[in-house]
């Protein structure tokens, strides 16, 4: 029996002893935190790199299209600059003509108020003789006429050099001004393509693109500027339509002071008589060198009525010499006496008109030529211009690319499978929101939706060297959408 217990004891301690053992074994947990951590560094390594590529192909994609929209924008607005910088010239042209015209009016009414003024004398001193009791009023308003007469034969006077300086059709500085401008715009005009094709590629580059280049909407896809010199009468409607009702006003009441200053204490026809007759020359003028586009209003013809009421004056005057008493003492009149010589009414003076090599506007077209100086055809000119030719040939496509670049996990799997590398593109379209016309110094840019990209798209392969030309646009999936 106590060998018995001896076992039992002994197979106790001994059961005890491997429990204790076993539990031990389990409790231990040191190696497994080192597997689990080895397993989760490999995936988070995985994930981290897939993070990272999927982070630089997004930001290869941004770059991209920052660098096409950079492109875009810049190539159109160097094309509204030189729109802008045109129409500029249009208008310093329409200005100048503006105040050569007035210039011009000024000495020519200048002149014929003489004969209005002389009228009006003669009629007075008929009056005056048929009525004497009201002789001593009449020579008053008379005396007055008369220095209004000398104040506009001074105002003519002083004048006539600047208007002869001014508009000279062989040496006139303001046709040399004109001309100076016309040949600034056609500097422009031939400089303003170049520039948008430099600009957009430094615009891109400077956006992280290797190439880039931007073409136009029109059927040659380079860049041109949608215009040419067309016709002169332009100038002279624009300085009508714009320039000239602003100078109008500031012009009458010059020549109001002058002659006041001359003849005081007031000049009552510089108002009633010259104010008119400006606003007449100033039409007649526009109308010769606007060459046919308003009905005809010349001063000389409002002034041949006068001339046709001299006759009945020479009759009164006539009559009023038959009164001579006969001792010396009565004055006679005369036709010539009343008005002197005046060249002017009767055909001697001199109206405005274009030199030989007269500058020119430039216009929008819908046919531009490449050359600054080329002027629109003969045959065009008077025909409409097709606006939606005009706005193709303001719409620019740029396309911007960079070489492919793999990522940092697994390279080769990562790369772009275009033929292209990197490719992005944007378009921009320059317009007026004022008025489509190359006298509106209004031109702007806009980036807008890319329409052109399915048009030019075998522009756009032969521009990148030929690499893909056997795709068609649908083939390429991975192009960005725009």
């Amino acid at each position: 029996m106590a060998a018995g217990r001896m076992a039992r004891r002994a197979g106790a301690a001994v059961w005890r002893l491997v429990r204790d053992e076993a539990l031990a074994l389990h409790r231990e947990q040191s190696g497994q935190v080192t597997t689990l951590f080895l397993v989760a560094a490999v995936a988070l390594a995985l994930l981290l790199g897939l993070v990272i590529n999927t982070a630089q192909r997004t930001s290869q994609r941004i770059e991209m299209q920052g660098a096409a929209d950079a492109a875009a924008v810049a190539g159109g607005t160097w094309m509204a600059r030189g729109m802008n910088l045109m129409a500029l010239g249009n208008k310093g042209m329409s200005d100048l003509l503006a105040v050569m015209i007035e210039v011009h009016a000024v000495v020519e009414v200048s002149r014929g108020m003489k004969v209005k003024l002389g009228v009006v004398i003669a009629s007075l001193t008929a009056a005056s003789a048929a009525f004497p009791p009201a002789a001593p009023a009449l020579g008053v308003v008379i005396r007055q006429l008369g220095l209004e007469i000398k104040a506009f034969e001074t105002l003519a006077n002083s004048l006539d050099p600047i208007d002869r300086r001014l508009n000279d059709p062989s040496s006139g500085i303001g046709w040399e001004l004109m001309r100076s401008l016309d040949k600034f715009n056609q500097a422009i005009k031939a400089a303003t393509p170049p520039l948008v094709r430099l600009g957009g590629l430094q615009a891109s580059k400077a956006n992280g693109a290797d190439l880039a280049f931007v073409m136009s909407g029109h059927s040659e896809s380079a860049p041109i500027c949608p215009v040419g010199r067309g016709r002169r009468g332009l100038i002279a409607v624009h300085a009508e339509q714009c320039v000239l009702p602003e100078l109008s006003w500031p012009v009458k009441a010059a020549v109001n002071l002058y002659c006041a200053a001359q003849a005081p204490p007031a000049c009552i026809s510089a108002l009633t008589i010259a104010g008119p007759l400006l606003d007449g020359e100033v039409g007649r003028t526009v109308e010769g060198l606007a060459e046919g586009a308003r009905p005809p209003t010349p001063l000389r013809r409002l002034l041949q009525s006068d001339v046709g009421r001299l006759r009945g004056l020479q009759e009164a005057i006539d009559e009023y010499n038959a009164r001579d008493p006969g001792d010396g003492s009565f004055r006679p009149l005369t036709m010539e006496g009343l008005l002197g010589s005046n060249s002017w009414i009767f055909g001697g003076g001199g109206s405005m008109s274009w030199p030989q090599d007269s500058p020119l506007p430039m216009t929008l077209t819908d046919r531009p030529l490449a050359n600054g100086d080329e002027r629109i055809a003969e045959a065009l000119e008077g025909a409409p211009v097709d606006y939606e030719v005009v706005r193709r040939i303001l719409q620019f496509l740029a396309v911007a690319r960079a070489e492919s670049t793999g990522g940092i996990l697994a390279p080769s799997t990562y790369q772009n499978p275009a033929p292209f590398g990197r490719l992005a593109y944007a378009q921009a379209d320059v317009y007026n929101p004022s008025e489509w016309s190359m006298f509106s110094q209004n031109w702007r840019v806009k980036l807008a939706r890319a329409s052109l990209f399915g048009r030019k798209w075998k522009d756009i392969v032969e521009s990148l060297g030929g690499a893909g030309g056997g795709l068609d646009i649908e083939d390429i999936s991975v192009l960005n959408t725009h």
